[in-house]
């Protein structure tokens, strides 16, 4: 099974829901968003495969310029 070896964080708790969740209106665990480092959101769904998730990381690492 992948690694991963990339930041995943989880915010809020069971009295507030969590910013990050109300942002990407997200509908709950284990909803998976992935963001390239211009800011677009690239993956925006209910779960996702550890191996999938690095496949289309490594892909955006690869053709994702940095905007300025």
């Amino acid at each position: 099974m992948p690694h991963l070896t990339f930041p995943i964080g989880q915010s809020g708790s069971t009295q507030k829901r969590s910013e990050l969740m109300a942002r990407y209106r997200t509908g709950g665990t284990p909803w998976v968003v992935i963001v390239d480092r211009n800011g677009v959101v690239r993956f925006n769904d209910f779960h996702l495969e550890a191996r999938e998730a690095t496949k289309l990381i490594e892909q955006l690492k690869k053709t994702s310029e940095p905007t300025e």
